[in-house]
């Protein structure tokens, strides 16, 4: 077998680079942006915005990379995304392939955490089997490279912060990608990996996911971006009431006052710690409630449940009375249904191929 060029190498990362943008670039924005806008003017027309706006373009970004986990780029990018929104993305929304390795690593950590996964899964991606060669070995150069790049960050707020920009935001992310991956090929070239040069070149052309576009693009993407949406966003209408009390000190002595506090729940619905209605551990009383995710919502989700599953999200069986959308009311048994279709929304994709 005749050696291999750095021409032929570079060749390799152009044809990655094509196969992206048409591949997996083009349709994933075309679905995320019509999934995103319809999700929005729902809302607006029933007069019912998302709480906490930042927060949720964060999730919903995180969310739809997550479908496209088994490709590696969502995987990368949904990781970048999350370092680039540290503190904002909730536990509750740590569902699917982006974020299993992520909140696998994390554990109950500081989201500083995130730094290091977010620069470790991006340096496998690109490098593959070289990976522990090449921080042993490469220059300083090379090993800077492949951790996150602020321009890697400024694509990823991007990519949040301007849903109808994804195409320039993500197509600029895998340019960066490509251009890490032309500095390892010169680092194996013309740098400290030279000593093994077809070797290295050999294995990085097997196992660099970057090289390596394996899967097809899931069916009925749009759909399932926009349905992951309206799961995150009804795993957002629990609360929590709780009594607290408080000492007012006057000239003339001191007395309680009872106020309440409303907050947003952090648990998802089947953790063992998810809030109950009575007292906490303090002895204070606290309520759960739930807010109606209204009628235009219900109707919008059964069409996309039915056109995914085969039947509507809402009434779905005798179990629930065989209720309309319209009768059905918002409780935990029914964020336990929004949580697991979270996770039926993923595609099956073979073992290993998820995150790495």
């Amino acid at each position: 077998m005749a050696n291999i060029t750095e021409a032929t190498a570079n060749r390799w990362v152009q044809t990655a680079r094509a196969a992206y943008s048409s591949q997996v670039i083009s349709p994933f924005c075309a679905a995320y942006q019509q999934a995103y806008t319809n999700f929005t003017k729902t809302l607006e027309a029933q007069d019912a915005a998302d709480k906490a706006e930042a927060e949720a373009k964060a999730e919903m970004a995180v969310l739809a990379l997550s479908l496209i986990g088994g490709f590696g780029l969502g995987t990368v990018m949904g990781a970048a995304c999350a370092k680039a929104c540290a503190g904002k993305i909730s536990q509750k929304m740590l569902n699917g392939p982006v974020l299993d390795y992520v909140s696998a690593n994390l554990g109950e950590r500081s989201f500083k955490t995130l730094d290091f996964v977010a620069n470790d899964i991006r340096s496998e991606f690109v490098a593959g089997a070289l990976f522990d060669v090449v921080s042993a070995k490469a220059g300083d150069k090379l090993k800077a490279a492949l951790t996150n790049q602020p321009q890697d960050i400024k694509h990823a707020k991007g990519f949040i912060d301007e849903p109808l920009t994804v195409l320039v935001n993500m197509t600029g992310y895998v340019d960066g990608l490509c251009h890490t991956a032309l500095l390892l090929i010169e680092e194996i070239f013309n740098g400290k990996l030279k000593d093994k040069e077809q070797e290295y070149l050999k294995k990085f052309h097997q196992s660099s996911k970057l090289l390596k576009l394996s899967h097809k693009m899931p069916d009925k993407l749009k759909e399932r971006i926009e349905l992951s949406f309206w799961m995150r966003y009804l795993l957002t209408l629990d609360q929590i009431k709780v009594q607290e009390w408080r000492w007012n000190r006057t000239p003339f002595g001191s007395f309680a006052e009872e106020y309440t506090v409303t907050k947003g729940i952090p648990q998802n619905p089947t953790d063992k710690n998810y809030p109950k209605t009575g007292r906490d551990h303090r002895r204070h009383q606290q309520e759960v409630i739930y807010n109606d995710a209204g009628e235009l919502v219900k109707k919008r989700i059964d069409t996309l449940y039915k056109a995914l599953v085969g039947h509507n999200f809402f009434g779905m069986d005798a179990t629930y009375g065989g209720f309309s959308s319209s009768k059905e009311t918002v409780d935990k048994q029914l964020l336990m249904r929004a949580q697991f279709a979270l996770k039926k929304l993923q595609p099956a994709y073979a073992p290993g191929s998820k995150g790495r």
